[in-house]
């Protein structure tokens, strides 16, 4: 269809269409290209010039037992193991342990005594007598 200005319309494009195919019209009547534009990339990534944005990251891929988030540019250990059996990891009251190679009998999921499977762990936690009383579901009263 030709338009006033000597152009064309293209074909089943509404004359009264603000932005071409492929463009959106924004704030202050301006169009923009379908995309992520170059100032919208999240924190650590970049521009690809093609309307997308790209990890910053290592040049090479992290060796084992590393990485490397976006916006880091060298790998690191994922988390530190700490010392002992355990290392550091964050245990309370509640928390439940498991060593399949443990061989000492009397599993009570303790450091100590920990459960030699999963499913005996999980099976213990519906009745843990080392519990605070706390429970996440309902209860009766009296129980």
């Amino acid at each position: 269809m030709p338009l006033d200005n000597g152009g064309c319309q293209p074909a089943g494009v509404p004359p009264d269409m603000p932005c071409p195919p492929g463009e959106a019209l924004v704030d202050g009547g301006k169009c923009q290209p379908a995309g992520v534009p170059a100032e919208a990339c999240g924190q650590g990534f970049e521009p690809d010039g093609n309307g997308g944005c790209e990890p910053i990251l290592p040049a090479e891929p992290c060796p084992k037992g590393q990485m490397a988030v976006p916006g880091e540019t060298e790998c690191h250990e994922v988390a530190p193991c700490g010392a002992g059996k355990w290392g550091d990891i964050p245990a309370d009251n509640a928390t439940q342990y498991v060593d399949a190679a443990y061989a000492g009998g009397g599993s009570d999921g303790s450091a100590e005594k920990p459960w030699t499977s999963i499913q005996a762990g999980i099976d213990a936690s519906l009745f843990d007598p080392r519990d605070t009383g706390k429970r996440s579901g309902p209860t009766r009263a009296g129980a």
